[in-house]
C-alpha cells in the first residue's frame, strides 16, 4: 500500500513540475514573440531600401528557420518522451512478470518436491504390501498344510497331527 501511495504522490508532483515548466516556457515564448514584434514594429510607416531591406529579409528568414528547427527539436524530444514512457512501462512489466515467474518456479520447487515424497511414499507402501502379500501367500500355504493333515479322509478331524497341543483332544 505504501509502494502504491508513494507512486502516486511521485506521479503528482512530476505532472505538477511539468505543468509549471509548461506554462513558464508558453510565457517565455509570449515574451520571445512580443520582443521579435517589437524589433519589426519600428520599420512601420518607413521606407526602407537595399541593404537594409536585405539585412531584415535574412533576419526574419533566420528566425523563422531557429523557430522551425525549434519546433522539430520539440516535436522529437516528444516523441523521445513518449517511447521512454513506454521503455518504462515494458520494463515495469517484465519486473512484475520475473518476479511472477520467480514466485511460479518457487512454487513449481515446491510441488515437485511433494511429488517426489508421495511417490516414495507409494514405493514404500507397495514394498508394504508386497510382504503383506508374501505372509499372507505363507500363511495360507501353513494353514492349507495343517488343515490337509488334520482331517481324515472321511472329513473327521484327527487331533494332534497338525496342531501342537491337542493330543489330549479325543472325538
Amino acid at each position: 500500500m505504501k509502494k502504491a501511495t508513494w507512486m502516486i504522490l511521485i506521479l503528482l508532483f512530476i505532472m505538477t513540475v511539468s505543468t509549471v515548466l509548461f506554462a513558464k516556457n508558453l510565457e517565455a515564448d509570449k515574451n520571445a514573440i512580443k520582443k521579435e514584434n517589437l524589433e519589426y514594429e519600428r520599420y512601420l510607416g518607413q521606407n526602407i531600401y537595399g541593404a537594409e531591406l536585405a539585412t531584415i529579409i535574412n533576419k526574419a528568414i533566420d528566425e523563422n528557420t531557429i523557430t522551425r528547427l525549434n519546433n522539430e527539436i520539440a516535436d522529437k524530444t516528444a516523441q523521445i518522451n513518449a517511447l521512454n514512457e513506454q521503455i518504462t512501462s515494458l520494463l515495469e512489466t517484465v519486473d512484475s512478470k520475473s518476479e511472477e515467474i520467480r514466485l511460479l518456479n518457487a512454487e513449481k520447487e515446491k510441488l515437485e518436491l511433494q511429488v517426489s515424497n508421495l511417490t516414495n511414499d507409494i514405493n514404500v507402501l507397495n514394498q508394504r504390501v508386497s510382504a503383506l502379500e508374501a505372509e499372507k501367500t505363507a500363511l495360507q500355504a501353513r494353514l492349507d498344510s495343517i488343515t490337509s493333515k488334520s482331517i481324515t479322509e472321511n472329513g473327521v478331524y484327527t487331533p494332534g497331527e497338525g496342531i501342537e497341543g491337542w493330543n489330549s483332544i479325543s472325538v
